[in-house]
């Protein structure tokens, strides 16, 4: 009782900072569900914090966050909105709220498909709900959505692509990915998106010297030149023995803004 006392005291105090709060939550986060306890006291102690009107968006958008792994998205909604009332540039609550309205208009419209219904519209309405459920990080549900994408049109080449990708980046199913983003990379030859999945899957498999040819030519036709492909290169270089040109692919990706942990390693340590 004390502890909870203290808790109280802490959280909802306006002149402890900020900082210290969300580390606090944090940690009482991390306690709750190790315990097997069930979301109600965090909850209600977050509810207490927001009375306060915080004007900072860390605590809220953290709260936002805890909802949406609870599964409480329409909960979720108000106080992402109330992130966006503190903090109007904040990315990362905005286009949550962007990918709940996605997941819910795709979600009704599926609700009126009819014999009749043009199937690659029906695809791109399972395509869309993928791509929302991966950013949620429910995999089983986005690559049920992606199935259905294909289903419907086995020719919907941004399923392909994101599907074949995301499935490279968990390291499953990698021949299925390779099929499928085989297909992208013949249907646009020019597209540096698709070139770069089908280069870094080869990459995972193993396949070097051929993903440094396909990675070769996602920088050529990058004309913006993605962090993202930037590495990929930079990691494709390596494994194929040229230290020299991984490294300046690996800068140029941290001049462009990638600050993953990974690439920090790779331009420090090797």
């Amino acid at each position: 009782e004390l502890y909870e006392q203290q808790l109280d005291t802490l959280l909802l105090n306006k002149k402890v900072a900020s900082d210290t709060k969300l580390n606090v939550m944090r940690q009482f986060i991390v306690q709750n569900e190790q315990a097997g306890k069930d979301s109600t006291r965090v909850i209600t102690l977050f509810n207490r914090i927001m009375e306060q009107e915080p004007d900072e968006a860390q605590l809220p958008l953290l709260y936002a966050q805890y909802l949406l792994s609870k599964g409480m998205n329409k909960e979720a909604g108000p106080v992402l909105r109330q992130v966006l009332a503190i903090d109007p540039t904040n990315t990362a609550a905005r286009m949550t709220l962007l990918g709940e309205a996605a997941l819910a208009i795709c979600q009704k419209a599926l609700s009126h498909v009819k014999d009749d219904s043009k199937k690659e519209v029906v695809s791109d309405f399972y395509a869309i709900i993928g791509d929302a459920y991966h950013t949620k990080n429910l995999h089983v549900e986005a690559y049920a959505a992606y199935d259905s994408a294909l289903v419907y049109n086995p020719s919907n080449i941004g399923a392909l692509n994101n599907y074949a990708y995301y499935l490279s980046v968990e390291r499953r199913d990698l021949d299925k990915a390779e099929e499928m983003s085989y297909k992208t990379v013949k249907a646009e030859p020019n597209n540096s998106t698709y070139l770069d999945t089908y280069a870094w899957i080869l990459f995972v498999k193993g396949n070097y010297a051929e993903a440094r040819l396909y990675i070769d030519e996602a920088i050529k036709n990058d004309k913006d030149s993605s962090d993202v492909v930037l590495e990929h290169c930079g990691d494709i270089y390596y494994m194929t023995g040229d230290a020299e040109g991984a490294l300046k692919y690996w800068k140029q990706a941290w001049d462009k803004g990638n600050r993953s942990d990974t690439l920090k390693q790779e331009i420090y340590i090797r």
